[in-house]
């Protein structure tokens, strides 16, 4: 597993994917990774920023989770104002191939990641 410090080096400098391979390897235990990954950008059915993306591979959590791995490159959005709009170029991917997404967003030296999620947990008297 990665330490803090290396974590925060990764994490501050220009998205490398080697670097992120080496992430998802050593603290998410991801085993299997694509090499070169799938362009996977005529998937996107709505693109106001011509983005484009890739599958990294997967992964399945503990709890029997699919957790798809994906990386966009969204060189005409803000990462800072724009992560509703960015989470939703994806939307159809991860709601019909996994459980949820990991999801890597590049523009030039900037780059953010977030967890996307469906899946909501109900009580027995049906709310969340």
């Amino acid at each position: 597993m990665l330490n803090e410090q290396s974590l925060r080096t990764i994490f501050e400098k220009k998205y490398d994917r080697a670097d992120w391979y080496k992430v998802l390897r050593q603290n998410f235990y991801v085993e299997t990774l694509r090499e070169p990954a799938a362009d996977i950008t005529s998937r996107i059915k709505s693109n106001p920023y011509k983005a484009k993306a890739f599958e990294l591979g997967s992964f399945e959590t503990p709890s029997g989770q699919l957790v798809g791995l994906y990386e966009v490159h969204a060189q005409g959005a803000k990462l800072h104002r724009n992560r509703r709009a960015l989470r939703d170029l994806l939307s159809d991917i991860y709601r019909n191939d996994v459980e949820a997404a990991l999801v890597v967003f590049v523009q030039d030296s900037k780059w953010r990641f977030t967890y996307v999620s469906e899946i909501a947990e109900r009580d027995a008297a049906g709310k969340r």
